[in-house]
């Protein structure tokens, strides 16, 4: 028996929330998700096709906290003119030599098979094989550029759902901008 008083535990709170939104079934995520971007009038996210709308929310399912954490989530998949993190940015662009390594993955990436996670991951692991460099040379600097940011789903399920031709324009802009 405890002898203070009894306490509200966001973080526990937190984290069944969680766990509840994990064990959803997936239509009725989606249909959560839905409602929470039509209560927020986001015409571009709720505009975009329904098929490409799954794959990203689904993507995202295993990762959110709260359905509330979606739009900021999950924005770059919506709109090419997404925000840099500027602290995300000096880090990544601090460490080897990230322009090199966005060149060689845009060059590997052209001729990928984007149809599966395993496809594209394989792709990366052998670039970096080549180069006797780690999958995580590659990862860093490619997700800063396609999203703006060190965090998010798995970087071969975004390159999937984005497809290669906006993750290589996404890249190349990143590159020319660095």
């Amino acid at each position: 028996v405890n002898q203070s008083n009894a306490r509200f535990d966001e973080k526990k709170m937190a984290h069944m929330n969680m766990l509840y939104l994990l064990e959803l079934p997936a239509e009725k995520f989606l249909a959560a998700a839905r409602t929470h971007f039509e209560r927020r009038k986001a015409t571009a996210v709720l505009a975009a096709d329904p098929a490409f709308f799954r794959e990203v929310m689904l993507l995202s399912q295993p990762k959110v906290k709260s359905i509330d954490e979606l739009p900021a989530y999950t924005a770059y998949f919506f709109a090419d003119d997404f925000a840099i993190d500027d602290k995300v940015r000096a880090k990544v662009m601090a460490k080897g030599d990230p322009k090199a390594r966005l060149r060689e993955l845009i060059d590997a990436l052209r001729a990928a098979d984007f149809s599966s996670d395993i496809a594209i991951e394989t792709v990366i692991k052998d670039l970096a094989t080549k180069n006797a460099l780690g999958f995580g040379d590659y990862q860093a600097v490619a997700r800063l550029a396609v999203s703006g940011t060190n965090v998010g789903p798995s970087i071969t399920g975004m390159f999937r759902v984005l497809g290669r031709e906006r993750v290589l324009a996404r890249l190349e802009r990143f590159l020319a901008a660095a």
